[in-house]
Formats: C-alpha cells, structure tokens, sequence
C-alpha cells in the first residue's frame, strides 16, 4: 500500500519513436537526452538495431537489444516516490 499515496488512478502513455533517428528523408524521428516522466518505461528495441544509450559514470553507454527482453526504465515520478532511492536515469 506505500505507492498508493503517490498514485491516483492508472495512468498509460504509450509513444513510439526510433533511436536514432532517421537521415534522410526529412523530418527526422528521434529522441535526445532525458529522463521518462513516469512511472516505468518498458522499451522494446528491434532485433538488429540500436540507438539506445544511457549514461553512466559521464559516458554513453550502449544498450543493445536482448532478444524476448524489454528495457526497463525508472522514470522520475518512480524515483520521486522512492525518495531517491530507485533514480530516473539518462
């Protein structure tokens, strides 16, 4: 029952974007540095691409895909609720 006073009602977002974004043609798809918003992130990467990093230590990290696997990402709404102790990431 903790996260019951952090949360109301359910809420779902659901965005699809590519990691990095395309050249040609124009306009460009993609997303820059961040931190999700919300709750959790569940990021699907396509098997054979890549694009998704996170920064580490003040170095970019790849995330390459896991075949069967989501992504998990701790949004700042999560880290929020924890009071730091689960932390929203780049």
């Amino acid at each position: 029952q903790y996260f019951d006073r952090h949360f109301g009602d359910p809420q779902t977002l659901i965005k699809i974007v590519r990691y990095p974004g395309k050249d040609d043609p124009t306009p460009q798809q993609g997303v820059g540095a961040h931190k999700d918003s919300g709750v959790l992130t569940l990021l699907w990467v396509e098997p054979g691409k890549g694009g998704l990093q996170v920064l580490r230590d003040g170095e970019w990290v790849d995330a390459p895909p896991v075949p069967g696997a989501f992504v998990v990402n701790i949004g700042e709404l999560l880290e929020y609720a924890t009071q730091g102790y689960l932390r929203a990431t780049n």
